[in-house]
Order: structure tokens, then sequence, then C-alpha cells
């Protein structure tokens, strides 16, 4: 016996078209928008909309457009579609205005599309905050007018937090507390959404056992009120809360609870987004198996409710784990390949173009490193994020200087430093001076290379930078093996390998390792500097860092001949050639062509 329930919509769908043929467009308009109504609790998103534009094509009264208009600009904000949502609000107002009037019930209708508009408009990013801004202020303006009186402090909720996205904390405290205070006896879900907006925005602010009260509250208000939708948001933020101080299995636990809420309600759509926050967070403290299987499941389950916005962010989530937990740069680089074609915010597409530009500089793949860099620039550049531009300045100086490219590579360097020293971010100054230093050294100036350090170390020594200063240490070692100090660079290396195996720094435990094998070689200590070039080459196989591999075969090589074992020799510089030739490294690629030129001369003379 077939599954009658399961076709519902189907039957309704087929009655619309039915009605249609007989004439009764009313009737089919009614139809369609069952048909519709029940594919939206399918979460069949897609084909809930085009049932519903079906309906609205079908000429109804303005009256019943406007809830159908209201209904497809919801179902567009769900699959992503956030201009096509906001211009579905606009005419659902024009709708409800035409429908009633100056009625109360038509301002209040207005006023809620406003505030829809204005959430879909902060989302969107910074560039849209005024925009928000201006639609919450109509929102208001209209509910006061109506005297709804949980309606405008909902608002104000909204207007205090993006406040506080702008900064304007105290301001944004302001306002969720005065909603908090109408509220507190009349909506109980909206003044626990105000009591969550107050906790996250002392958080913010660094006033942890404040926030904790805010969120407390929130979850007592919630379970004292029984809507499990607001119970399972009330854990889901207390869970993030636990997650700022540093408390992540007191999160796990929070978010686990608001999920198998939510299961139980069957609210698919709120899953899928608990489960991201899940795998996020396990990403982030390292339990990288589950994370992976969490984030495939929440990547699912936002399909499954065609939400644009769960897939995206679950796939930018998984992305990171490969990048940073499973080191797998392929399926990385494919994860924020998918985020940027479900992507339109330029800050998020800015910030994923330069991981995608770490990831094929890692990979060998440098046009497209560049590539990616170049646009993740420009982009930035459209909203002076002068952290993010100062950044990218720096990899693309680094990349520009391994190819041999001094002008550009110089003018790279240069306007990083002036971002970095125009937003005085002391960090992002010693870690592109630390750059150009390296930079510089590649190409032989030892002095310009030593005086960059030296600055360097003046600013990093000014404050608390024990990770720029390792850096710092790294460096000044390379440049001591470079003059021969074997002694100082080995005391550098050890303290700077010791910072790198703390935080866990792989590809710079290897570049230690690779640098101490010189330096040994420098003392004749044949038996250390063998060790460490094979855990040079070890580490840096695992990490996949290409071009760091490459100078170590060529320095393991370089130091193998001088010992007499020649075919080794040979093979490790052919293979640091290869690699050097396919990034396009020419300086390092002249380098090693004429060390493989020199050495086949001498066999052959042999």
């Amino acid at each position: 016996m077939p599954n009658w329930r399961a076709s519902k919509d189907e039957i309704a769908d087929d009655l619309a078209y039915h009605w249609l043929g007989a004439g009764d467009r009313e009737m089919a308009r009614w139809y369609l928008a069952q048909a519709g109504d029940r594919a939206c609790g399918a979460h069949l998103v897609r084909r809930a909309i085009g049932l519903f534009e079906q309906a609205l094509a079908l000429g109804p009264s303005p009256a019943e457009r406007a809830p159908l208009e209201e209904k497809v600009g919801d179902l567009q904000a769900l699959c992503g579609r956030t201009s096509n949502a906001l211009a579905s609000y606009a005419q659902a107002r024009s709708s409800y205005c035409a429908a009633a009037g100056g009625s109360c019930e038509a301002v209040v209708d207005r006023a809620r599309l406003f505030h829809k508009s204005g959430r879909l408009c902060e989302r969107r990013g910074q560039a849209w905050y005024d925009d928000a801004e201006e639609s919450y202020r109509k929102a208001l303006d209209l509910y006061e007018s109506a005297s709804h009186v949980a309606g405008a402090a909902g608002v104000r909720i909204d207007l205090g937090w993006l406040s506080s996205q702008r900064g304007e904390h105290e301001q944004g405290l302001r306002m969720c507390e005065r909603a908090r205070q109408i509220l507190a006896e009349r909506d109980e879900e909206e003044l626990a959404r105000a009591l969550t907006a107050m906790g996250l925005i002392y958080l913010k602010i660094g006033e942890v056992d404040a926030a904790a009260r805010c969120l407390h509250q929130s979850l007592e208000v919630a379970e004292r009120s029984g809507d499990g939708r607001e119970l399972a948001r009330a854990h889901h933020n207390l869970g993030m809360s636990y997650l700022d101080t540093g408390d992540w299995r007191r999160a796990v636990d929070e978010f686990e609870r608001a999920i198998a809420i939510q299961e139980e309600l069957g609210n698919v759509g709120a899953v899928a987004r608990y489960t991201n926050s899940l795998g996020a967070c396990l990403v982030e403290h390292g339990e990288w198996d589950r994370a992976r299987q969490v984030l495939e499941r929440a990547i699912v389950l936002g399909r499954r409710c065609e939400n644009v916005s769960y897939v995206r962010r679950a796939t930018r989530n998984l992305g990171a784990g490969y990048y940073l937990r499973g080191r797998d740069l392929e399926r990385a680089a494919r994860c924020y390949e998918e985020f940027l074609s479900l992507e339109e915010t330029p800050q998020a597409r800015a910030r994923t173009m330069l991981l995608l530009g770490a990831i094929y500089y890692e990979k060998g793949e440098w046009d497209r490193a560049v590539g990616h860099y170049v646009r993740a620039l420009r982009l930035s550049a459209r909203h002076a994020e002068r952290e993010r531009m100062g950044g990218i300045y720096c990899n693309l100086g680094v990349l520009y200087g391994k190819r041999g490219d001094r002008r550009r590579a110089t003018a790279c360097f240069s306007k990083s430093l002036a971002h970095a020293r125009l937003i005085q971010n002391d960090s992002l100054t010693v870690g592109v001076t630390c750059s150009a230093a390296e930079t510089y050294m590649r190409w032989g100036d030892l002095d310009a290379s030593r005086q960059l350090l030296q600055q360097a170390r003046a600013v990093a020594e000014c404050g608390p930078m024990e990770r720029d200063l390792a850096e710092i240490e790294m460096r000044e070692a390379e440049l001591a093996v470079q003059e021969g100090r074997a002694d100082d660079a080995l005391a550098l290396l050890s303290r700077a390998r010791e910072s790198a195996e703390r935080g866990g720094d792989r590809v710079s435990v290897a570049i230690c390792a690779r640098l101490e094998g010189r330096t040994y070689a420098l003392k004749d200590v044949w038996e250390r500097a063998a060790q460490r070039f094979e855990e040079s080459i070890e580490g840096l196989s695992g990490a996949e860092s290409i071009h760091e591999l490459a100078l170590t075969f060529m320095e393991t090589a370089v130091f193998k001949w001088r010992y007499g074992y020649v075919e080794e020799a040979l093979e490790l510089m052919g293979r640091a050639h290869e690699i050097f030739s396919r990034l396009g490294a020419v300086p390092d690629a002249e380098r090693s062509q004429l060390y493989l030129g020199r050495w086949k001369d001498e066999t052959d003379q042999e």
C-alpha cells in the first residue's frame, strides 16, 4: 500500500493543476500554497519556493499575496539568496500595506519584515551594518507606533548586539538591559534572548563572571518557559561561553545537550547548526577523527534542509580541520574552494582566499598561490582591512623573494611593514621583518638581514611576545650559521627548537634540525650532522612543505658530497633541482644546477 502521507504535497500539487485546468485559479492557488507548506515541513526548500512562486503568479489579492511573499523571503534566506530574500520582504511589506493600509496589524507585519531584513543585512557582514541599523530603526519605530512592546524589545536586543559588533559594547549592553527590563514579565522567549546577548557581550569585554551569570539566567528562563527550541539555544550559547573561557569539554557537553533537544523536536536545521559548532570545537582542540565525522554529518544535515549557510560553515570548518589537524592539503583546498562557491561576503571570501594561497604555497603550486593572494588583497583593500593586507603583502614578498624577483619582493615587504606600523600591530611588524631578513639572507645580503633582525628584536622585547622571539632566534641562528658562528647558532637553535616543539610547529622543528645539521657539519661532527639532516627530511616530508624539503635535500646533498657519498649526493641534489624548477624558485634552481654540473664534471674526470 503506498505511503499517502509521504506524498501529500504531491497530491496537493496535482489538485492545483486540476483546478487550474478547470479554470478555477483561486482553488489552484490554495492547493499550490498547501503543497508549498508541506514541502517546507519536509525541508524541501527549493521545491517550496517554486510552489509559492507559482501561487503568486496566479494573481492573488494583496491579503493573500503578502504572506506568500514573506514565506518566499524566509526560504530564500535559508538558501543563502540574501538579495532575493530582501527583495521578497520589500514586496511583502508593500502587499501588507495595500491589504490593510494603516491598521495596527499591517504596521506590525511591516515591522516584522523590517526586523527580518535587518538581521539578513547584519549577517552579510560589516559592509552591511548601516543597512541593518536602518532596517532595525524602521522596525522599532513601527512597533512603537503600534504599541507592540515585545516586538520593540526584540529589535532593541538586535540593535544592542549590532552596536557590540561595531565595538560599542557599553551601548550594546544598555540596549539589551532595557529590553530585559521590558520583557521581564512579558515574553520569556525574548527575555532569554536578551540575557544571552548580554552574556555574549560581557564575554567580548572580558567580564567572564557577568557573562556566566547572564547565560545561566537565560538557561533558567528557557527551562521555565518549556520552549524546547529556546532551551536548546540556551545550552548552545552556554557552550559557546565555555569555549571562549577555555573550558572546551564543558562546551562539548552543552553542544551535545542542545543537539539532543533539537533532534527530539525534529528540527533538522538547528541540529545542523549545533552539530557544526560541536565539530568546530573538536577541530580547535585536536579531536580530529571525531571532528571529521561530526562536520561531515553537519554538511549532510545542512543539505537535507537546503540551508546554504549551514553547509557553508561546516565546509569551512572541515577545510580548517584537514589543513590544521589532518594535514591533508588536497582535501583542505577542495573544502575551501567549495566554501568560496557558496560564500558571498567579501571579508569571508578574502580570509578564505588567503588560506588557499597558503595551502597552494605549501603544495608547491606557486602560480595558484599568487593568484589567490592577489584576489584576497583586492577584496581586503575594498574595506581597508590593513592587518590582512599586511599579512598578504608579506606572503607575496616571501614568494617573490624565493623566485628571485627582488623588485617585487622588496616592494611587498615595504607595503606590509607600512600597514603593520599604521595599525601599530607589533606581532605583524616582527613577522614581516623576520620574513624580510630571511629573504635578504637567501640573497646573500647578510648586513641587511642582521639590521632587520635587530629591529625585530627591539620590537619583540618591548612586550610578552614569546612566539615572535622564538622566530627571531631561529632567523638569528640561520644568520650565525651563514657567518660561521657555530656555537652561537647551536645555542639559539636549542631555544628555538624547544619553543617550536611546545607550540607543535612541525615545520619549524624540522627547519631547526636542518640548521643544526649545517652547524654540526661546520664543526666536523659528522654523526650528529647526518642525524639532524635525516630528522629534517623526515619532518618536512610529513609536513608537505615542498620548498623547505627541497632546501633540506640540497643541504644534505652538499654534506653527503663533502664526505664522499657521491651517488646519494647526486640523487638528493637532483630531487632538489626538480622541485625548485617546478616551483619557479629561480635562485635555488640555478644554485642546485651549478652543484650538479660541477659534481658531474668532477665525477667524469675521476
